[in-house]
């Protein structure tokens, strides 16, 4: 739903220097982490979004 403002988005902080990293996630709509927190995609991301928070507050 909004993919392509989330790249553009993502291109805008990489662009600014901010430290960034952006995954597209095939099948995920919005909201689908907190409404299907048990389906593939959704444990997926949650464990890619918590080892990217790891690596940058242990940085």
């Amino acid at each position: 739903m909004f993919r392509d403002e989330d790249i553009k988005f993502a291109l805008r902080l990489l662009e600014a220097g901010v430290q960034t990293e952006l995954h597209v996630w095939r099948g995920g709509f919005h909201g689908y982490d907190t409404l299907a927190p048990e389906s593939e995609v959704a444990r997926e991301t949650t464990s890619t979004r918590s080892s990217w928070m790891r690596r940058i507050l242990n940085g």
